[in-house]
């Protein structure tokens, strides 16, 4: 079961709660050519292994401490189902990177536990078990173009599917924590809920024209944390036929929109030549 990079194609914040929480506005798309991958295997008992580039990033987590156990035994529990499985995290996205990995791993082992059971029906509760996970689960469950409120629980779909567009994401591989980035807010950055949000684009060009009314008000902290992110900025806006660049949750992973497959590729190619060290990676988004 894939398990797609998240990106914030906005991200406005509408204020700060009593308990620290912050409340946002944003419209979230994935990218299913770049992804973390879940694989469930019959076992007597629960197990979890971690492979691929970045899976040193979750060494030494016991498995009560990684939000794909946590996922699994929330799961089992709710729906009664023992946990009879060996669970294996290909982790090909970048940790604390901005695109919702973790989140997007939870959310693709439910999937796959839920096909590993044969269970068609998703069973009362699951949204409030999703939320309990982590305010970026829902949306990640969900997996397709959504908008995200309060603090992540108000989720609401798009009527219709987003129209063809894509994306080069760049992460410069320097970790960007999100509780500083937050801490480190001012009211001033607050940007409030985007005016008129549309609930469906007659094509790609009324999406993209949307988007360069927004932004994200997590750029100003995120950058003086990790200054590079400047660099990385400014290096997708170099691209030919790049509509917009934006940095994506609290990052420090950037994307940039291209209108085509073609351009999203040159670019991703280019950018791979010009900076050896960074991770880029191109994909549609849904």
């Amino acid at each position: 079961m894939l398990a797609a990079a998240k990106i914030n194609l906005y991200l406005h914040i509408e204020g700060r709660r009593d308990d620290g929480y912050h409340t946002l506005d944003s419209l979230v798309a994935f990218c299913p050519d770049i992804a973390d991958e879940v694989i469930i295997t019959p076992a007597q008992a629960p197990a979890f292994s971690c492979e691929g580039p970045y899976a040193h990033a979750l060494d030494g987590a016991a498995d009560n401490d990684n939000l794909v156990m946590q996922a699994a035994r929330a799961f089992s529990a709710l729906t009664g189902h023992e946990l009879n499985c060996h669970i294996t995290l290909h982790k090909n996205l970048p940790v604390a990177a901005g695109i919702g990995g973790g989140s997007s791993d939870a959310a693709a082992c439910i999937h796959a536990l839920a096909q590993f059971w044969g269970i068609t029906d998703m069973p009362d509760g699951l949204d409030t078990m999703l939320l309990a996970l982590g305010a970026d689960v829902p949306a990640c469950f969900a997996g397709k173009g959504i908008y995200m409120r309060g603090i992540g629980e108000d989720i609401t779909p798009l009527d219709t599917p987003l129209p063809d567009l894509h994306a080069v994401l760049i992460n410069p591989n320097v970790p960007c924590p999100t509780p500083p980035i937050f801490k480190a807010l001012h009211a001033s950055d607050f940007s409030g809920r985007a005016a008129n949000a549309p609930r469906a684009f007659d094509d790609t060009r009324a999406l993209v024209h949307f988007l360069s009314r927004q932004g994200n008000d997590l750029t100003r902290a995120a950058r003086d944390h990790v200054p590079v992110i400047r660099d990385v900025l400014f290096a997708l806006q170099k691209t030919q036929n790049c509509a917009i660049t934006r940095m994506s949750g609290s990052g420090p992973t950037c994307f940039g929109l291209y209108y085509d497959h073609a351009s999203a590729a040159q670019a991703a190619k280019m950018l791979s030549a010009a900076h050896p060290k960074w991770w880029v990676r191109n994909s549609s988004l849904r």
